[in-house]
């Protein structure tokens, strides 16, 4: 039988069952967009997972103080209440890794912060160096000169070497601070201090990978300013020394992040008695986010075939 007498006599048969071939048509093309849909939407969201990490900085590491477990502290000997990252820790950083476009440590103080009524206000305050918000990718919430020649800033090695008391505030803790009012060189006061406000940083999104503070809910000033409250302070009602919270690691080239990251980790295994440390890299957050999507999009996409067959 020839090509043309199988396709006349599939094309009758399809003529004198018209209904039973509409059903399968409509199932074929069903099964088709079901599946063409599901692929979509995995891919939808693996791009959209992809723009959040880059967003927060996959050339970055992340290592942050985490406060050790009692009977940790007592197996090795040592006081729990004394933990986390020092400052030599940043320096040794600093001075023997190679390709690091940034190295900044953050502190958070866990201080009193009060609006303009009088009221507490339950804000972060972390003392940073300048060179975080490069390595946070933040940017001013505009940089247009008022009237009286007063522009938004934010914080500089001017502000950290003369331990000047200004401030930077996160989108959200600015209306907290100064409901309706010009933040714009108005004053914050920390416990028994007052700053300036120099400036409010544009809205980030929430709580950025590694960290555990969210920067739109903060207060930022000088790391060096920070320094006058030291490095104690009250945590679950128990007074603890954490000279550093974070230290933030931008590398110059994505691929270094992997290969710094652990030379960091066994830096940190050999340094320090406790685990009072964790690392974080964003970039294998991502990596483990689409493998787990690839193998999602491909076991819906076996589902979506098996149930149009």
């Amino acid at each position: 039988m020839g090509l043309f007498e199988t396709l006349r006599l599939a094309l009758l048969d399809l003529s004198l069952h018209k209904f039973r071939s509409a059903l399968a048509a409509l199932g074929i093309i069903f099964g088709v967009a079901s599946v063409v849909a599901m692929i979509s939407i995995s891919e939808g969201a693996r791009q959209a997972e992809v723009s959040r990490y880059t967003a927060m900085g996959v050339e970055n590491i992340v290592a942050r103080s985490v406060r050790p477990s009692q009977a940790q502290a007592e197996d090795v000997g040592v006081d729990r209440s004394i933990y986390g990252l020092r400052r030599r820790d940043l320096e040794h950083v600093r001075q023997t890794f190679p390709y690091v476009r940034y190295a900044v440590g953050v502190q958070n103080l866990r201080t009193k912060l009060y609006s303009r009524s009088g009221r507490n206000l339950d804000l972060t305050v972390l003392g940073v160096e300048p060179d975080f918000f490069r390595l946070m990718r933040a940017r001013l919430s505009e940089t247009t000169t008022r009237p009286d020649g007063l522009r938004q800033r934010l914080l500089t090695e001017l502000d950290e070497g003369d331990s000047k008391r200004v401030c930077v505030v996160g989108a959200t803790a600015a209306r907290a601070l100064f409901t309706y009012h010009d933040p714009l060189n108005e004053t914050v006061r920390m416990a028994d201090q007052v700053f300036n406000c120099v400036g409010v940083l544009a809205p980030l999104g929430g709580v950025m990978a590694g960290w555990n503070f969210d920067v739109d809910n903060c207060v930022i000033i000088p790391l060096q300013t920070a320094s006058m409250w030291g490095d104690t302070r009250t945590e679950g009602g128990e007074p603890v020394t954490v000279e550093l919270d974070g230290v933030g690691l931008q590398m110059e080239d994505e691929r270094l992040v992997q290969p710094t990251a652990e030379r960091l980790r066994n830096y940190l295994e050999a340094t320090h008695r406790l685990d009072d440390y964790e690392l974080h890299v964003p970039l294998e957050l991502m990596r483990q986010k689409q493998a787990t999507q690839n193998t999602w999009a491909l076991v819906m996409g076996v589902i979506a075939g098996i149930s149009q067959s």
